[in-house]
């Protein structure tokens, strides 16, 4: 298959995230124009300079709003592909979670990821265009010690389906791709030996099993919308 993203914009959240990272250096090497964002994370011996990096704090609709008219200024007009691929997680009981935690949590996760990808789409994406949500295993079985995680995960899967349902008028897929457990820095602090035991293939999902995956569902290729693919080398069979 000879995928090509040349004369594509595509932005993807979350760019000093390893996954984010990943997504942004495919796309750039099928040459594609790449839009991403930051927070509170900059680090710039980590940026590559063709990628246009943006400050977005999903907590904030003021600052979705100011992302938004960013874009505008800086002349960017069309969206071919969105990547919602912010996220963050809280491990701990639920009975222990502090409650401005949780919201924000799900501000990130699913309520705001909603309210900026409503505003992609009215504003930039043009018919045939993708969307694609990074969830979890989680939003699909659920974890103890990462309730509100979960719940957002699965909220962001449901959001995903029933998008594509409005969306298949204008030929925009909307796709979900749910990672198992992804040797990545935010996992470091975990345990892997006892997972890994569970896993029929064997090994570790690296970041780069997601960003083929969302290389080949955001591509011409494809004829689905509304699933939810599993990452995570048969774990939850």
């Amino acid at each position: 298959m000879d995928f090509n993203f040349k004369g594509k914009t595509i932005l993807v959240t979350g760019y000093f995230s390893d996954i984010g990272r990943d997504i942004c250096n495919m796309y750039l090497s099928l040459g594609g124009e790449v839009i991403s964002t930051y927070n509170k994370t900059f680090r710039e011996s980590e940026v590559c300079s063709q990628v246009k990096l943006f400050k977005l704090n999903l907590e904030s609709l003021d600052s979705i709003y100011d992302f938004i008219d960013s874009l505008k200024k800086n002349n960017i007009h069309k969206i071919d592909v969105l990547i919602n691929n912010i996220g963050t997680c809280h491990i701990d009981p639920l009975i222990f979670q502090d409650d401005e935690k949780i919201l924000s949590l799900m501000n990130i996760n699913l309520t705001n990821t909603i309210i900026l990808t409503k505003h992609i789409l009215k504003d930039f994406m043009v018919d045939n265009g993708r969307v694609i949500n990074i969830s979890s295993i989680w939003g699909r079985v659920g974890a103890s010690c990462e309730v509100a995680y979960s719940s957002s995960k699965g909220g962001l899967n449901i959001f995903t389906k029933a998008l594509s349902k409005e969306m298949e008028s204008r030929g925009i897929k909307v796709l979900g791709i749910s990672p198992g457990f992804i040797n990545t820095k935010m996992n470091e602090g975990i345990d892997s030996d006892e997972i890994l035991g569970g896993i029929p293939l064997g090994y570790l999902g690296e970041s780069r099993h997601v960003s083929d995956a969302v290389k080949f569902f955001s591509s011409e290729y494809i004829n689905i919308t509304g699933e939810i693919i599993n990452i995570d080398g048969g774990w939850m069979l």
